[in-house]
Order: structure tokens, then sequence, then C-alpha cells
């Protein structure tokens, strides 16, 4: 399924990860479940892309909450943050059109891959990445895999609502090929959430000046702050499945 929305709401990454969980509310933590290691002889490795190109939080308009709710006010609502999320298009194309070589998905791949392969006992199968691919492709996946176990690694980046900052999210699990039908919390094996701000201070008074810095110089700054955000990721999920 492909995901063509470009503006993220406050709280929505939660939502998304969330969905890709199959739950309504944030995960808990897993912790790997050690004892079932050594029925694993190896793990096919799916990463997926719930937006396919960087994209920028919306913010909410909150003049339902203030007026009480009704028509009128979830009217403006709607009206602000699609105006919201015009501008924030604007600003993000130049962005987007430094970066149409860069492959996200790739640079995860890479260094995830760097990070498991570091594991003894995880012996990696299949190592796919697909974007805008969420809960239900992820059940045919598992059901498809020829592997013991799949580490599953939704992933999400963008610039916060004033482009000051670049945030990389992820939500992980990893699942037994028994898996068959509905995600069942006690099928897990491992899950977890990391989130990785960069920590780049673009220096600017305006959402217009700090994404003219994120695109400058062939979106360097953009590119890095991604880098950085996958080593991040990798690191965390290779520290947490070490035995």
């Amino acid at each position: 399924m492909k995901h063509q929305t470009t503006g993220l709401k406050n709280g929505a990454v939660i939502f998304l990860i969330a969905v890709f969980f199959g739950c309504a509310t944030p995960p808990q933590q897993v912790p790997l479940n050690k004892g079932c290691i050594g029925e694993i002889e190896s793990v096919d490795v799916y990463i997926y892309l719930i937006h396919d190109k960087i994209h920028a939080e919306i913010e909410d308009s909150n003049v339902t909450s203030y007026t009480g709710g009704g028509l009128i006010p979830a009217l403006i609502d709607a009206g602000i943050e699609s105006s919201r999320e015009d501008k924030a298009e604007v600003l993000l194309q130049p962005i987007r059109s430094a970066m149409a070589d860069y492959d996200c998905g790739d640079r995860l791949r890479t260094q995830i891959v760097g990070e498991l392969s570091s594991l003894g006992w995880f012996k990696i199968g299949n190592v796919e990445v697909m974007k805008g691919t969420l809960e239900k492709d992820l059940k045919n996946d598992v059901k498809d895999s020829d592997a013991n176990a799949v580490l599953a690694i939704g992933t999400d980046y963008y610039l916060s609502s004033d482009f000051k900052h670049l945030y990389l999210k992820g939500a992980i699990q990893l699942l037994p090929k028994s898996h068959t039908t509905e995600i069942n919390f006690k099928d897990y094996l491992y899950r977890n959430m990391f989130s990785y701000r960069d920590p780049s201070d673009t220096y600017s008074n305006s959402p217009a000046e700090a994404a003219n810095k994120w695109a400058e110089n062939n979106a360097a700054l953009t590119r890095q702050a991604i880098e950085d955000g996958a080593k991040y990721l990798a690191k965390h999920i290779a520290d947490e499945l070490k035995l």
C-alpha cells in the first residue's frame, strides 16, 4: 500500500507506528526471548519505509478544542491544517530535489545489516526494503518467509513543523515463522521503539530559512542527518539483540 501523504501532524508518528504494531497505543517493550534463539537458523530482515520521501510534521490547529467542538470550528481546523501542509510542501520541494539520487532505504539496509552481522546467533537470510508497506503486507511477508523468524523494522524520517530538526523513528519486532494469522503480542520474540533527533542546528529564524539550510550543498546536512539516524537505529537494534 503506497502512502502519498507528505505532511505529518504532531503525534501521528506514534499513531502510525502503533498501527504498524497492530495496536491502538504505543507498544510496550518486549526484551529478547533468549530461550528461543537456539531454534532460529535464519532471520529474514524486512525494512518498511512509511514514507518514501522526506516530509514534515504539521502542527495541529486547536480551534475545536478551544471552542468546545462543533462543525464550524472543525472546518476551520481543517482549513488551517491544509494551509500549513501546503506551505510545508512548498518548503520541502527544494530538499527533495536535492535528494533525488538519495536512497534512504539503501542506507538503512547498509547500516542495519552491518550491525546485525556482528551478532553470532543472527544468521541473516533475505533483506528487503519495502516502501509504504504496513501491517497487512507484514503478515503476508512473515507467512511467505523461508526463514525461521522475521525481523520487521518500520521506519519514518521527517522534519519538525518548524523545520529546525530532523527525526528518524523505528518500530522493531522479531516474529517467529509460526506466526500465520493475526499478530499476537505473545508471538513476539522481541519488540521496541527508537527515536533519533539529529543534533544539527540550522541557526534559522524561520521555516523557510531552515528549509534552505537542509537543501543547500546538495542537501548535505539532510543526508548526514539521515545517515547518523540510520547508524543510531542500527546500533540500538543490534545492542538489544545481543546475547
